[in-house]
């Protein structure tokens, strides 16, 4: 009996122990609640409706300004820039952005205006000799004259031609250099001015941005063949999900890029879009394009989904558990539908209703495909 006992205590702790570290273990990993959690899609009794598969091209891209340009010194040989416009000013093409001293031309135009001088002292001392050859022929008796007047005159008044001829072209150097000492670097088109704070020797002087902005994407050969001028595509920031219209305007033969697709080596081609509006685009922002190539992509759509701001359409997407907001341009009403010509992408989930209201940035469930 007394084995038994002393077998039963240790026992009964080492349960203990272990339920007391199971305790602990599940209060520890209990999850914490978190405001950033996205609402489940049930609770917020969201309707959904899908578009069907469409046939697509993606485009990698960049907005980038229709023009753009950087001022910077391209000689060594000059003086600091004299900038005649104001950071952040929109300018028409024409207008002067900046002067500057070519310190090269102010050398040869010091050397030059030197060289005038010493021609009208020598004009002044060729004069003063002549006027001592003719005062000489006077007070010399006619007998004692080994030349004329007349051939004094013309001997002095040849030197002063030459002379004054010498300075004539002297001056119109002078003018010339004059004109090019000083250079002002005009605007070549209308745009917006930056000019850096912090400068050192490789910083450009200043910045000129065309307000217009446009897409520069790339598409490898194996769709190149898909697209074509004029094509409507949807263009997506890749950071914040915004999307615009858009419109290819330009496709470069030439390959620019080359890069591993599938194994295989592919030529990439650069295509230019335009955009249909600029609300929420920016400079420098990643973008994908999609086209439609697929003829179903006309949807019709609930037209409870559509919705109208400042004489625009779009719809609410349900974008992998992130609402987005995709402009769409529409075409007829069927019954309660509205067609969807163009705007909306493969298997996208409109909303179409919801209990609690939802809005564009809004965290949700993904929707589960049935």
């Amino acid at each position: 009996m007394k084995k038994s006992k002393k077998l039963f205590i240790p026992v009964t702790i080492a349960v203990g122990v272990i339920i007391i570290a199971c305790l602990t273990f599940i209060f520890l990993n209990k999850p914490k609640a978190n405001s950033q959690t996205a609402a489940p899609a049930e609770d917020l009794g969201i309707e959904y409706f899908e578009t069907p598969d469409f046939e697509q091209v993606y485009i990698n891209g960049m907005i980038q300004p229709e023009q753009e340009e950087a001022f910077v010194k391209e000689q060594k040989d000059i003086g600091e820039p004299q900038i005649q416009v104001e950071n952040g000013a929109v300018v028409e093409a024409g207008t002067i952005l900046y002067t500057y001293e070519d310190k090269a031309i102010t050398t040869e135009l010091d050397a030059q205006n030197n060289a005038v001088s010493k021609l009208y002292t020598q004009r002044e001392n060729t004069v003063a000799k002549w006027n001592r050859a003719v005062a000489n022929y006077w007070n010399t008796s006619e007998a004692e004259r080994m030349t004329t007047k007349a051939a004094i005159d013309e001997q002095y008044q040849g030197e002063i031609d030459t002379i004054d001829q010498d300075i004539y072209f002297t001056n119109a150097t002078i003018a010339d250099l004059q004109s090019k000492q000083n250079i002002a670097v005009p605007a070549k088109f209308t745009g917006r001015v930056a000019i850096p704070e912090v400068k050192d020797q490789n910083t450009p002087i200043l910045h000129l941005t065309a307000d217009g902005l446009y897409m520069a994407g790339t598409i490898n050969e194996k769709d190149l063949a898909k697209i074509n001028l004029e094509q409507q595509v949807i263009i997506r920031v890749v950071s914040d999900g915004t999307t615009v219209n858009g419109r290819i305007v330009h496709i470069d033969e030439t390959p620019q890029v080359s890069s591993e697709i599938e194994n295989t080596s592919m030529s990439t081609y650069t295509v230019k879009i335009a955009l249909d509006s600029l609300e929420g685009i920016k400079n420098g922002y990643h973008v994908q394009g999609t086209i439609n190539l697929s003829e179903n992509a006309i949807v019709e759509v609930p037209s409870q989904a559509i919705h109208e701001e400042n004489g625009s359409h779009y719809v609410l997407v349900n974008d992998f558990g992130s609402v987005i907001r995709r402009v769409v341009q529409t075409g007829e009403i069927v019954g309660l539908n509205t067609q969807v010509l163009f705007g909306l992408e493969s298997a996208d989930q409109i909303i179409v209703s919801s209990k609690n209201p939802v809005a564009e940035g809004d965290l949700i469930d993904a929707p589960v495909a049935e």
